[in-house]
């Protein structure tokens, strides 16, 4: 409208100032051609009117949008912030797993040596032990004929004694050994 208001205002400026105060003469067509250009600029700022309508109302839409991509660009930052602080974290706590691995590597390391010291100690103790029980059996054994070499010395002792007993008993008396040995042990003697 103030386009119109403008433009109405112009043309009356223009025209000779005795004409106004009589008022313009203007032939029917004259004036048949001012309706119709008064008519064409009043749809024209209508048109421009509901467009300027439009254009206001496309440019609070386009605030509007401005402002919730204003807000959604501030939720990105700050998750992203948060993102990254939690990256720093888990990046943290991967260094801290992956020395933690590698000390528990290295203990696991350690603790197989020692096994296999271990290991090998007790081979040498089985190895010993079997030595050792080898050994034992042989003096066994050994002590095993000892003893019984004993009993057999002892029992020639007796068996001597007991000749000599019977000789003195029975002097004169032929006493042949293999009857005494043959005798004493059916008696159990010997």
């Amino acid at each position: 409208m103030t386009k119109l208001q403008k433009a109405s205002q112009e043309y009356e400026e223009s025209l000779p100032k005795s004409g106004l105060i009589k008022g313009p003469i203007l032939t029917a067509e004259q004036i048949e051609g001012y309706e119709q250009l008064k008519q064409q600029v009043s749809i024209r700022a209508i048109n421009e009117e509901q467009q300027l309508d439009n254009l206001r109302r496309q440019y609070r839409m386009e605030q509007e949008n401005l402002k919730h991509i204003g807000s959604k660009t501030e939720e990105f930052k700050t998750r992203k912030q948060q993102l990254l602080e939690d990256q720093r974290q888990l990046t943290e706590d991967g260094n801290a797993l992956t020395m933690e691995a590698q000390t528990v590597a290295e203990e696991l390391e350690i603790q197989k040596k020692e096994l296999e010291s271990l290991e090998n100690e007790r081979k040498t103790t089985h190895q010993r032990e079997v030595e050792l029980n080898e050994q034992l059996q042989e003096i066994l054994n050994k002590l095993m004929e000892a003893k019984i070499g004993q009993k057999e010395s002892e029992k020639e002792t007796k068996f001597s004694e007991c000749l000599n007993l019977m000789k003195q008993i029975f002097p004169g008396t032929f006493i042949h050994a293999d009857q005494i040995s043959v005798a004493t042990r059916q008696n159990g003697f010997f």
